[in-house]
């Protein structure tokens, strides 16, 4: 077995095995996409509108 057959059928493998809850349990499954960016937009919000980006010294209050 040759090293290109190799990584076409470890790859297809791999893609099985990453859809296999979708499809075995189809509309029910459970599928998450990790991203961030809901957090990391909030985060430089509240320091945006604070203007305590660069200022080491101060607290955030959430009220």
């Amino acid at each position: 077995m040759n090293i290109d057959n190799l990584l076409k059928w470890g790859t297809f493998t791999i893609l099985v095995i990453f859809f296999l809850p979708l499809l075995w349990l189809g509309q029910d499954a459970f599928v998450t996409i990790h991203d961030n960016l809901d957090s990391d937009y909030l985060y430089l919000r509240l320091l945006d509108i604070s203007h305590t980006a660069f200022d080491f010294n101060s607290t955030i209050s959430m009220s």
